[in-house]
């Protein structure tokens, strides 16, 4: 078989896996980083001198991704707000029931990784919308939704044993 066929069909195979979704975050990925703290913007401001870097700040703990659960503690709200954790193609969507509302935060792709391949910072965007069909089909609901009300980053909030944190 020539050269050009197999680097041919070697980008084609890597175009398709991509087009798939293989480069978003997945439910194992982020139950092995746990824990997170989010810094979010409005989205479409960009950072002014001597205003605060986030307008949201969101910590997401107890993750309990078998279960399908975790909390979160927004700046916004007081006390922690239960979430529904749901994978899709989009990312992992976090979920959370406001009336007949919902806020919903998507962790997008990751950015960093440790040495050890964990990781340590995901992109991230958040809504707040209607559309209750997010626990039927989360992915559906993402790609509907003309913008979002906030994008940034997610960290991991525990880093024992990160040593530095590769791009």
């Amino acid at each position: 078989m020539p050269k050009a066929a197999i680097f041919g069909g070697l980008c084609l195979t890597l175009l398709a896996a991509n087009a798939s979704g293989e480069d978003t975050v997945t439910l194992a990925e982020f139950s092995r980083t746990g824990d997170l703290i989010c810094d979010m913007r409005v989205s479409g401001t960009p950072p002014t001198a001597g205003a605060p870097r986030s307008d949201l700040m969101l910590i997401v703990d107890e993750v309990g991704a078998k279960a399908g659960v975790a909390r979160v503690i927004s700046s916004r709200t007081i006390g922690g707000r239960p979430v529904r954790i749901y994978s899709g193609e989009t990312g992992v969507h976090l979920v959370e029931d406001v009336s007949e509302s919902v806020k919903v935060t998507t962790l997008l792709e990751c950015e960093a990784r440790a040495r050890g391949g964990r990781c340590v910072r995901y992109s991230a965007v958040m809504a707040w919308h209607f559309d209750r069909g997010v626990h039927v089909n989360p992915d559906m609901a993402f790609r509907k939704l003309p913008g979002t009300s906030y994008s940034g980053t997610c960290e991991a909030w525990k880093m024992d044993g990160v040593r530095s944190a590769e791009r």
